[in-house]
């Protein structure tokens, strides 16, 4: 059996990054930072092909934390997704908003996406 080939490449990553890599590691018994690098791109791998398999009419639990008035408009954009929705102020002027949504599988993922992608929102 041939051995795989393995890549270098070279990252540029903030301390705080370089930080929590470290932290994960600790956590996880890893020593090594490229193996956690793996793990993690193995993981969002198998998270999307899952999500592909998704389809049609769904149900869905969207939860985020965020700063109150960075993103109000964009959620008040979802409503015609919103089943319930449950809104809890937490401290520094974050918020803590939880979706239930039912709407085509393609717009939710898409708007799951676009929530991932938004620096304003903390989690």
């Amino acid at each position: 059996m041939e051995k795989e080939k393995s890549e270098i490449i070279s990252m540029s990553v903030k301390q705080e990054t370089l930080d929590k890599l470290d932290i994960i590691g600790k956590e996880l018994g890893i020593d090594s930072r490229s193996e956690i690098i793996r793990s993690a791109v193995n993981l969002l791998d198998l998270e999307i092909k899952n999500q592909s398999q998704i389809k049609g009419k769904i149900s869905a639990l969207l939860i985020l934390i965020h700063e109150h008035a960075n993103t109000t408009n964009k959620i008040h954009s979802i409503q015609n997704l919103v089943k319930t929705h449950l809104h809890n102020h937490l401290e520094n002027e974050s918020c803590l908003d939880v979706f239930v949504l039912e709407g085509n599988s393609n717009e939710i993922k898409s708007l799951s996406q676009q929530f991932q992608k938004d620096k304003k929102i903390k989690q």
